[in-house]
């Protein structure tokens, strides 16, 4: 019956997604931003995504870009997910373009400095934005004693289901082996639809390079971008549209 036939055709949707889509060995990597909710909290976020890396599964391939601020891993279990791990800087409007990418948003927040001004308004932009699936990595409990651990995993679980109800995870990170369940996680973790990015080509840029023009001035030359395009297929004809600089034809 009709039913069944739409059952169907969503299981083998699902099967080609996880063989060709985002994350898959012929697809784009998974991106993973890493993002702290405040000032105080960028070392524990780069801490946070060091300890990741130095948990990927030994034999995958690991490649950095981007002065590392780009990190493809390819993690070697049954899913065969290729993971791309983004170090996003503190709140700031560079941290808001970079949540525009994420396949997956990872907020770092520490139990002790919780989240600044600058991470509220970002909160709150990100909401306007849009997000994707969500984690919140919850550091520094150990600083904390047995009780007011509890009290804070409650705490900032009650504000991730008020603030992203949807596909979102509190996931506390107090040992590697904490560390090693967020990387099983963010690896099979489902995917939350931006329907409005995917309805448009974007690439997130892996590396970069300037070459300027005949005449060798800096006002005119050829950019170059290098990565995945993602979302719809890419028009040469289109305009591209560069973040903080306005439409640019592709050459």
């Amino acid at each position: 019956n009709a039913a069944k036939q739409r059952l169907t055709a969503h299981r083998a949707e699902l099967v080609a997604q996880r063989r060709t889509g985002v994350g898959s060995e012929v697809g784009p990597p998974k991106t993973v931003v890493i993002l702290p909710l405040a000032a105080a909290s960028a070392t524990g976020a780069r801490a946070l995504l060091d300890g990741l890396l130095a948990h990927a599964p030994a034999g995958g391939d690991m490649v950095r870009a981007n002065g590392e601020r780009l990190v493809t891993v390819a993690l070697q279990h049954p899913t065969r997910q290729r993971v791309t791990f983004v170090s996003a800087p503190p709140p700031s409007f560079a941290a808001l373009d970079a949540a525009k990418a994420a396949d997956i948003l990872v907020l770092h927040v520490s139990a002790i400095d919780g989240i600044d001004a600058s991470g509220e308004a970002l909160l709150s932009a990100l909401c306007v934005q849009g997000v994707p699936t969500v984690v919140l990595a919850l550091g520094a409990l150990r600083e904390l004693p047995g009780k007011a651990q509890a009290q804070a995993i409650k705490y900032w679980t009650s504000f991730l289901e008020t603030k992203f109800p949807d596909e979102s995870r509190l996931m506390p990170v107090r040992a590697p082996s904490d560390l090693a369940a967020m990387l099983r996680h963010l690896s099979s973790a489902r995917l939350r639809a931006i329907h409005w990015r995917n309805g448009h080509a974007h690439v997130l840029a892996a590396c970069a390079g300037y070459e300027r023009g005949s005449d060798g001035g800096i006002d005119a030359g050829t950019l170059i971008l290098r990565g995945h395009v993602r979302g719809r297929a890419f028009s040469a004809r289109a305009l591209v549209h560069l973040p903080g600089a306005g439409e640019f034809q592709i050459e």
